[in-house]
């Protein structure tokens, strides 16, 4: 028997003399769970915190009961192996180039410091610039894997959870993979999300005081507020760890004021990779480059794309191509578009194209809010989907990790998923927020230009989907040089010029004004011609002006 929120004393279960004391393992599971949540009411935990923990619980105890009704040992043996095993890739001894050499032996030597006086007045930061492709990130893994090695403790900050996931899903296996710890800026400086958790908007990581090494990817992306709060936590550290900064600044400013990081890079030791990597398809990288720093003209974005410009065909025809592209190669297909609305067009279309209808994506459940997709989640095997939370950091359950839905346990509520890349298997249960109950994911067939920022893709395509005006500047560049490849790169909808202006600031020579071939009176996008040319600020566009002023704090770099 249990007593009940209420005060009033509930039967579990019939005792039968000489019985087990529980009836089912569900009885059992259900005693169990009434104590674990009194326990935690005393504890101060909060109403939607216990539905969440009561949800994640329901869901291990459906896969235990999945596991239970196996057909056989050969059943059993396959689930076994598919959870018991965490899939990480293997070390390799790469050559690197001198730059990159320069890199690695600047960071040890700023690291292997026994002297306190000569450790205070040595350089403790480093900036490595570099175009996208350059190796930036992976020189950066390699440099955290040999402190790690060393025994170093090695934190490595990210703007987004996807990037969270790259690097983990990258990471080998080998001694000492403990000492390296990968999380976003917000959970560094234990951010709290909006609601009841908004009431600790900031508090300092003392946990810096256990760091020997800092790299911080993607600086470019990081807002004013969020860098001075990060940049004043390190400086406070006693211990003065080693700090580096991983950037290009040519890539998408922060959604509001950016350039504080920046202005501050511009005073740290600099290297830059000056050669890229990524791609050893020169046509590729000779429009990279083309479009860096100047706009192109409309005849180089044509004689680049060519047949791989998909203007006249519907979105579910183009959508559906991609995706026989994806099984043919067996590698994904990934849409980049410059909102969330856009992202929301290619997954339904994504959706028809596999057999969800319409009447069981309505009965679909609820997608995380924060993703903005307004589409249900129905766990129909083999449906892509990208997680949205950091439920299980350990496993790969990470915000920004894409997964295959495997195996439903309860209808569109509780299933599992297999983890694109590492293999390994997770648990996808619905949590509570603020009174809502929803799926901590959304469908993972798109995703916008600044989430994929700081990702390496093989193929897919490009939807400026914004109606009546340009994509922010940059957006063009960062999502063509996500590609390895010229022709794994494609582009959906109207070739515009406005759609490629670069980072920076406005020339006498960038067209800012749509022109006809790229919005027509009766364009079925848009309003037409006279609605085409802006008055004001780009709406898409979200990147930050430069700062001078570096707020009056301490930024000697020494």
């Amino acid at each position: 028997m249990i007593v009940d929120d209420a005060g009033e004393v509930q039967r579990l279960s019939e005792y039968v003399q000489g019985g087990a004391v529980f009836a089912s393992k569900r009885a059992a599971f259900a005693y169990v769970m009434s104590l674990a949540k009194r326990d935690l009411q005393y504890r101060g935990m909060r109403d939607d915190r216990l539905a969440s923990f009561h949800w994640k619980q329901e869901a291990n105890f459906m896969l235990y009961e999945r596991v239970c009704n196996c057909q056989d040992e050969a059943e059993y043996e396959r689930l076994r192996q598919c959870w018991d095993t965490l899939n990480r890739p293997k070390y390799s001894d790469l050559k690197w180039s001198a730059k990159q050499e320069e890199v690695l032996a600047k960071i040890e030597e700023g690291t292997s410091y026994d002297d306190e006086d000569a450790k205070r007045r040595s350089f403790r930061w480093l900036y490595i610039n570099g175009a996208p492709g350059s190796g930036k990130s992976r020189v950066g893994m390699e440099a955290a894997i040999r402190a790690a090695k060393r025994g170093l403790r090695v934190l490595i900050v990210c703007p987004t959870g996807q990037l969270v996931h790259a690097f983990k899903s990258q990471l080998p296996d080998f001694d000492g993979i403990e000492n390296i710890q990968v999380d976003t800026i917000q959970g560094v400086l234990n951010y709290k999300r909006p609601g009841k958790d908004g009431y600790v908007r900031w508090s300092p990581p003392s946990a810096l005081r256990r760091i020997d090494v800092i790299l911080t990817d993607e600086g470019s992306q990081y807002p004013d507020a969020e860098w001075e709060r990060f940049f004043t936590s390190i400086k406070e550290q006693p211990h003065l760890p080693y700090s580096v900064v991983i950037a290009d600044f040519q890539q998408l400013q922060p959604i509001g004021s950016g350039g504080m990081c920046r202005a501050f890079c511009d005073r740290m030791q600099t290297v830059t990779l000056d050669t890229v990597y990524r791609t050893c398809d020169e046509e590729h990288l000779l429009f990279q480059n083309r479009i860096r720093f100047e706009q192109p003209p409309r005849s180089v974005l044509q004689e680049y794309f060519g047949d791989r410009h998909w203007d006249r065909y519907s979105m579910d025809e183009c959508v559906a191509y991609g995706m026989q592209i994806a099984e043919y190669t067996e590698a994904p297909f990934t849409w980049l578009t410059s909102q969330n609305k856009g992202a929301s067009e290619v997954c339904a279309a994504a959706l028809r194209y596999v057999g969800v209808t319409a009447s069981q994506l309505e009965g679909g459940y609820l997608c995380d809010p924060a993703t903005k997709s307004n589409l249900r989640v129905v766990a129909k095997p083999g449906v892509l989907l990208r997680l949205s939370r950091n439920l299980d950091k350990h496993r790969g359950f990470v915000n920004g990790a894409l997964a295959v839905v495997s195996e439903s346990l309860r209808g569109n509520c509780i299933f599992v998923a297999k983890l694109l890349g590492t293999g390994n298997m997770v648990l996808v249960h619905p949590m509570e927020e603020e009174g809502q109950v929803f799926l901590p994911c959304c469908y993972g067939y798109a995703t916008t230009v600044r989430r994929a920022q700081g990702a390496s893709l093989e193929q897919g395509c490009i939807y400026f989907d914004q109606k009546y005006f340009a994509a922010g500047r940059g957006y063009g560049y960062v999502a063509v040089s996500r590609f390895k490849t010229r022709a794994g790169c494609h582009v959906y909808g109207k070739l515009r010029r406005t759609d490629f202006l670069p980072v920076g600031e406005e020339k006498e020579s960038d067209v800012l004004e749509r022109g006809y071939y790229s919005v027509s009176s009766d364009d079925d996008e848009g309003r037409g011609l006279e609605y085409a040319f802006p008055s004001s600020a780009d709406e898409s566009s979200d990147s930050g002006g430069e700062r001078e002023d570096l707020g009056g704090i301490d930024v000697d770099f020494a």
